[in-house]
Formats: structure tokens, C-alpha cells, sequence
């Protein structure tokens, strides 16, 4: 924990994040090097797992919040003979959708099952949704009674249930699930930085988002099926920085 730790900890994470970027850029320049020279036409796609927390919102490293630094993650496409090469779309999309998007680019069947869309409409310059809700969910801690922390994201409302709470909002301001979890409610439009948590004030919407989530797992047969991470896995990721407690910071 950055709280444990002080500001050198954050500064010397931050410094080594930096540092990984750098490298990766060059990973990445040396692979489209290599498809440049290889002459044929290629799709390239570049995403990340998941972002990373410099003490942002009381977090260093990742895997114990679902604040934006951590589920917002780039999402690039290059197709040869697009038009909308070098533009930028602003919506809600999903990691499920590469799947669907590679099928459709290269004349396949998308597989039964499969919970993403097909992204090829909005490549094209269309500016249509491609979701009205994406999910994030899971964590490297134990799960308790097989409970999910997670995100809901349905513009412009992002709704938050994690054990470490809502960051800069107040505990007595903040939602509180069946499950003990912290309910946290932003709205990208008028908070983008996540620091102040609705969800006393909006409890229709924190409703409607639990129900879309709950739903899904349900359709999905998925509702209280977890795995346990063994005790030995859990204190190696402990040595490496992850913070398991269940209280706020």
C-alpha cells in the first residue's frame, strides 16, 4: 500500500512504469518494422490487459480497484485499406470485441457464445454505440462467498463495488452492496477523475447497473462459480506489492 509505504514507494513504481512504456514502445516499433518490410497487407492490433494505479486513488499497482487508470486501456486498430486510418472513436468498447472484429475483417464466422460485437462499423467512421453496457470484473484476492468486485460502465454512469472503497468520497457518502463491498458511482461526463462517488444520491441508477450485472452473470450460468487462489500464490503476489486487505484505505 502507497499509504504504508510513503511517496518514495509511489515515485520509484511510477519511475519503473515509465521506464516498462519506453520499452514496450520499442517492442512495438520493432514489430511493425518487421511487418513493413514483410510487404503484405496485415491487421495490427494493440491492447493492453489492464492499466496500472501510481497511487491513484490509494492504490499502487493494480488488481485490487476498478477505477478508470485500470479498466480504461488502449484499444488500436490498423486495417489495411480503411479509411479512418489515424481517427479516434470516444465509446464505450470492450476487449470481447476483438474476436468478433478480427472475424468480420477476415471473412469468418464469429463463434457461438462469443459475448462481443463485431467493431468493423465504427472503424468504418460510424459513431453508433457499439455497447449500452460493458462489464469488468474479478481480482486477484481470495473471493469471499464467491462475490466479484467489478465495474459496470454505461455512459456517462460507471459504477464501481470493490472492497477498497470509492477513493476520495467519503465512507458515509458512498453505497454499501448486500455483500459488504463499497458501491461507487461516477459520472464520466462530470467527474472524469473519479474523486467524488453519487451513489447515495443516485440509487436508481446504482440499482439498474446491479440488475444489468447480475443479469448477465445469470444468463451466463456464471453467478457464484470463482476459483480460490492457493495461500502460497497469494503471499508471492504479496512480496510483489498486492495489497489483500478488505478495508478501505
Amino acid at each position: 500500500s502507497s499509504d504504508l509505504l510513503g511517496a518514495p514507494a509511489s515515485a520509484v513504481w511510477s519511475s519503473a512504469y515509465a521506464a516498462g512504456v519506453t520499452r514496450m514502445d520499442a517492442d512495438v516499433a520493432a514489430l511493425l518494422a518487421a511487418v513493413e518490410e514483410r510487404g503484405r497487407p496485415t491487421i495490427v492490433i494493440l491492447v493492453a490487459d489492464h492499466g496500472e494505479s501510481l497511487n491513484d486513488h490509494g492504490e499502487l499497482l493494480h488488481g485490487d480497484a476498478f477505477f478508470d487508470g485500470v479498466v480504461n486501456v488502449p484499444l488500436i486498430f490498423s486495417v489495411p485499406g480503411f479509411s479512418g486510418a489515424g481517427s479516434a472513436r470516444d465509446m464505450v468498447v470492450s476487449q470481447t470485441d476483438i474476436l468478433p472484429t478480427i472475424a468480420e475483417l477476415v471473412g469468418a464466422v464469429v463463434p457461438a457464445g462469443v459475448d462481443g460485437v463485431s467493431l468493423v462499423k465504427q472503424l468504418s467512421g460510424s459513431t453508433a454505440p457499439a455497447h449500452a453496457v460493458v462489464l469488468s470484473e474479478g481480482g486477484v484476492a481470495k473471493l469471499e462467498n464467491g462475490v466479484l468486485p467489478g465495474a459496470v460502465i454505461s455512459d456517462p454512469w460507471i459504477l464501481i463495488k470493490q472492497r477498497r472503497g470509492c477513493g476520495l468520497s467519503s465512507t458515509p457518502a458512498n453505497g454499501v452492496s448486500d455483500e459488504g463491498m463499497a458501491l461507487c458511482l461516477f459520472n464520466a461526463e462530470t467527474d472524469p477523475g473519479q474523486n467524488r462517488s453519487v451513489a447515495s444520491a443516485q440509487p436508481d441508477v446504482v440499482e439498474d447497473l446491479l440488475s444489468r450485472w447480475t443479469g448477465f452473470r445469470d444468463a451466463h450460468g456464471k453467478t457464484g462459480a470463482h476459483r480460490e487462489l492457493s495461500d502460497a500464490f497469494i503471499k508471492e503476489l504479496q512480496r510483489s506489492g498486492y495489497d489483500f486487505s478488505t478495508g478501505a484505505p
